[in-house]
């Protein structure tokens, strides 16, 4: 927030006159003004509070993305030949970085180049034959395409050779190495990657209600500058704007990202780094400022006692003058406090977008956990199903002298521990649409015992 800017002189001056004010009124009066002192008991001094447009600045956490940030893959199979970049390197663009082995690459060129030639030999006897009418220009098309086609082989060879130098599409700064000289490299794996820091893209998020109040109407240039605090506190030297904001909101936190652009002409800032987005925002005759007049514990005290000094006109008055301008000397300190109690205001925000995530995920997991047990409930049901079956079956093979007792009984066993596993599913089952009920906010709270809620504890006795 900016408050007034009140110079030792204009302090001076606004107490100088309140004190001739104050040391005019606390002139004495003779009996033979009567009638004057009494017109002035009833006239009332009405001061206006002084106005002033005030700038708000609110700070959003965010992240610092190069403007170009590219992985560095390998295009052709082989083996590192040369590796012409250090870690950290900064480099230009078309600067040679990585290259493989060519070998390889460049018979399959001198291959192609080879059948072009030949193509083309036989193209030159083809056209001549089909100029004194041997051939017809049926066969003339196809060796025109045969010729087109050999072309078409060299072009891809010199490619797939050109595909083993790696050159840098635009300048900027090698990250790590993840290869080395020698090493046996596929299409596609990642070899580094390249970084251009002249532009720095910062991203933050913005709650719904602040994205309402900057979307909803058109903002001035002013509105859309923006500062930066670098991680170690300090205010980085170079202006950013708003650039972009992004098409969703994100529904867990309720905000959507914006992106700001600052330049980075000594490639300070890195890709990766993190911060604090300054925004501000001129609210016009936000603050007001009124003159302050206190009674001091002294003055009450020794208003008791006649002749007191401090009764003293003059010393009244530099009282009166310095409680009056020490609101304006002391504008660091209202500035400290208004910005504590914004930064309240933005953790109180954050807290309660802390609670919310945290009540949504319990809900989901127990609704998670609803529709597993459901399943695995189905999946015992027909397992005891057929335990039972098996029963039944082995009841008939016993009775046809095919299987011994001890069977009847394994398998009479086997279906009692399903049924008892079914069971314990469907308490399990039960309990979690008590604990997803109890996430909404229903119920009563959990016993400490961790027992089963509504039934008494076995050294208690149910009223």
């Amino acid at each position: 927030m900016k408050l007034p800017k009140w110079t030792a002189g204009t302090c001076l001056s606004w107490g100088t006159c309140l004190a001739a004010l104050l040391l005019s009124g606390c002139k004495e009066h003779h009996p033979g003004h009567g009638h004057e002192e009494g017109a002035e008991k009833g006239k009332v001094i009405v001061s206006r509070p002084l106005k002033q447009d005030t700038l708000v600045t609110r700070d959003f956490v965010c992240q610092i993305r190069s403007a170009r940030n590219i992985e560095v893959r390998a295009l052709e199979k082989g083996y590192l030949e040369s590796v012409n970049v250090a870690e950290g390197q900064a480099v230009k663009e078309g600067a040679l970085m990585f290259k493989v082995q060519p070998l390889v690459y460049q018979a399959e060129l001198k291959r192609a180049e080879a059948e072009a030639q030949a193509a083309r030999v036989e193209y030159d006897n083809t056209r001549r034959l089909a100029d004194t009418k041997v051939v017809s220009d049926t066969e003339l098309a196809i060796v025109r395409a045969k010729l087109e086609k050999a072309l078409a082989d060299v072009n891809l060879a010199q490619a797939h050779l050109g595909f083993t130098q790696l050159k840098a599409p635009f300048p900027g700064l090698i990250d790590r190495l993840h290869v080395r000289k020698g090493s046996l490299v596929d299409e596609g794996d990642l070899l580094t990657t390249l970084s251009d820091n002249s532009e720095v893209w910062v991203y933050f998020n913005v709650l719904e209600r602040d994205y309402l109040e900057y979307a909803s109407e058109e903002q001035p240039e002013e509105r859309k500058q923006v500062e930066l605090v670098m991680a170690n506190g300090k205010l980085f030297d170079q202006p950013g704007r708003i650039n972009a904001i992004e098409a969703e909101f994100n529904n867990e936190t309720g905000t959507i990202p914006f992106r700001a652009d600052f330049p980075n002409p000594k490639a300070l800032l890195r890709h990766g780094e993190t911060g604090n987005i300054r925004m501000k925002k001129r609210m016009p005759g936000a603050v007001r400022f009124y003159p302050a007049l206190n009674l001091s514990a002294a003055l009450g005290l020794e208003s008791f006692t006649l002749g007191s000094p401090i009764l003293a006109k003059e010393n009244l008055a530099y009282g009166a003058t310095a409680n009056l301008v020490s609101p304006l000397v002391n504008r660091s300190a209202l500035k400290a406090a208004f910005q504590g109690r914004s930064a309240h205001q933005v953790a109180a925000v954050y807290r309660y977008q802390q609670t919310v995530l945290k009540a949504y995920t319990e809900v989901v997991n127990e609704l998670s956990m609803i529709r597993n047990m459901a399943q695995g409930y189905e999946l015992k049901s027909k397992q005891a199903e057929a335990l039972v079956d098996s029963v039944s079956l082995s009841n008939q093979l016993f009775d046809s002298a095919r299987a011994d007792y001890t069977e009847v009984l394994l398998t009479q066993r086997e279906a009692l521990d399903a049924r008892v596993d079914l069971v314990e599913m469907r308490q399990a089952q039960l309990m979690a649409a008590v604990k997803a009920f109890r996430a909404l906010g229903g119920g009563a709270p959990a016993p400490a015992s961790g027992g089963t809620p509504g039934v008494p504890a076995p050294s208690e006795k149910p009223r």
